[in-house]
């Protein structure tokens, strides 16, 4: 990581790091192999844990930077950024999953539901489970693995 630049008030804030993006990415990746049932994958949760601390200290640099540039922080402004952000990914992944459940067959979503509280309810009524063992499963999970 280089190292961090100096503002014009002689402070030195954290300025982009390409190496946090990769860390956040490795994080993101963890969760979605845990989730999808890899046996030998059990960093979920640790996934989880350095994807929001390494989010809440950019988040937090930010909002220093703001506070030593300006002497204050604009909260609505900060939030409008973020908006514009991550409102854009945010639809994308919404649309892309609603295409892909509305694709899938009635049966198919009931099917792995049966020994689920409530499924035979669920599915009737038509809500969407999905077909792993969300519910059933026996396997006590913790976050040690």
């Amino acid at each position: 990581m280089r190292p961090p630049a100096p503002n014009r008030d002689g402070a030195t804030g954290l300025g982009y790091q390409p190496a946090l993006d990769g860390l956040r990415a490795v994080s993101v990746i963890a969760v979605v192999l845990y989730h999808a049932g890899f046996g030998w994958m059990h960093g979920g949760f640790f996934g989880v844990e350095v994807f929001f601390v390494i989010s809440g200290c950019l988040i937090t640099s930010l909002l220093l930077d703001e506070r030593v540039a300006t002497g204050t922080n604009d909260l609505g402004r900060f939030w409008m950024r973020r908006a514009r952000r991550l409102l854009p990914a945010l639809i994308v992944v919404l649309l892309t999953v609603s295409a892909w459940s509305s694709g899938r067959s009635r049966s198919s979503r009931c099917a792995g539901s049966a020994g689920a509280p409530g499924a035979r309810r669920a599915c009737s009524s038509g809500s969407r489970l999905p077909s792993s063992r969300w519910f059933g499963s026996r396997e006590r999970t913790t976050p040690a693995g």
